[in-house]
């Protein structure tokens, strides 16, 4: 199963929710031109999280992607640092409504059942100094893939074979990234 960041099928089908999220918010808006990122910290600007601003161009416009993550409400974070004076002057227009979304920082307890394996940001599996989630949505799809194929040559996909061939007792990336396990740091 890959459904994204939503949780509604996981809790639905009992998996429950990743073990921690962290809230994310962000807004692109009309700016002046700049060529540096920027990344700010503190418990004033975003509790256990940080701010960036990246300055790119749509066509012939300047604008600035800003964003938060943080613990607690991550819209009002981001609210409080675009209002700050040496941020505002930079602003060309109205942010408007930011973008807000959750971000896993660790899977989900159990990542599998009968039929049933969950993969990418789906199972919580994220990056979690960026939110990126594509190289551990093709690493877990690739693990799912490879004991699926195993399931399937063996006539089972009940939930204690994919339990016991998809877990922390395989050996190289199993180990690293198991279901049910989490992915290690590196």
């Amino acid at each position: 199963m890959a459904c994204a960041v939503r949780y509604r099928f996981e809790r639905g089908l009992g998996l429950g929710l990743p073990g921690q999220v962290i809230h994310t918010a962000q807004v692109e808006v009309d700016a002046a031109p700049s060529d540096t990122v920027e990344l700010h910290f503190g418990r004033r600007v975003a509790p256990d999280g940080f701010v960036w601003s990246v300055p790119l161009r749509r066509g012939e416009q300047s604008r600035l992607k800003v964003g938060v993550m943080a613990r607690g409400d991550a819209g009002a974070h981001l609210e409080r640092f675009l209002t700050r004076p040496d941020v505002s002057a930079r602003l060309l227009g109205d942010p408007g409504p930011p973008t807000r979304r959750l971000l896993p920082l660790r899977p989900l307890a159990k990542t599998y059942a009968d039929r049933l394996l969950v993969v990418g940001d789906a199972g919580g599996f994220t990056k979690p100094t960026t939110g990126g989630g594509i190289f551990y949505s093709l690493l877990t799809a690739s693990l799912a893939a490879d004991t699926l194929l195993e399931g399937f040559g063996a006539g089972r996909l009940d939930e204690e074979f994919l339990e016991a061939t998809s877990g922390a007792g395989r050996s190289g990336s199993a180990r690293s990234c198991g279901w049910g396990t989490g992915c290690a740091s590196s």
